[in-house]
């Protein structure tokens, strides 16, 4: 499955790496059929050379020549399609039931981030009120400036 646009063919409108398929299966059913009705003649009818058992295999098998053409480009369109109804289920899957529990996943970690911001200058408040308490200076940058990036992870 490839989620982007893919090049056409113009008559035939799919996409053009389901050509080869196409010619795999238009082939693989001619010869199958072909054989089939040969086998059919060789067995129903007795013919007095092979050439004569061939000309009237081809004769019998020819008139279904359309029919398996019709279907090799069908079974192909089908599949073609099918890939791109994977994909736009795929898309409204994702906008229906992935984005929601992504974006409740966000608000749940901004919510998360949020109060622990506030821990951290609810610290921040208490040992700067303790200091001035006991009369120390107090000169601890607030957090989340550049001299205090990484000290609480640090230990110090």
């Amino acid at each position: 499955m490839v989620d982007r646009p893919q090049q056409r063919e113009s008559v035939w409108s799919v996409a053009r790496r389901w050509v080869p398929w196409f010619l795999a299966l238009l082939c693989l059913l001619t010869v199958g059929w072909t054989a089939f009705v040969f086998w059919v003649e060789a067995t129903q009818h007795s013919y007095p050379t092979v050439s004569q058992l061939v000309i009237a295999a081809v004769n019998k098998a020819a008139p279904a020549s359309p029919l398996i053409f019709l279907f090799a480009i069908v079974a192909v369109s089908v599949a073609d399609s099918l890939e791109g109804m994977v994909v736009v289920t795929k898309r409204y899957l994702d906008n229906k039931l992935v984005e929601p529990i992504r974006n409740q996943l966000r608000e749940e970690g901004r919510k998360e981030g949020t109060s622990e911001e506030r821990e951290r200058w609810e610290a921040w408040n208490r040992r700067r009120l303790e200091a001035e308490a006991r009369g120390e200076p107090f000169n601890e940058p607030p957090p989340g400036t550049e001299h205090t990036e990484g000290q609480e992870d640090s230990g110090s």
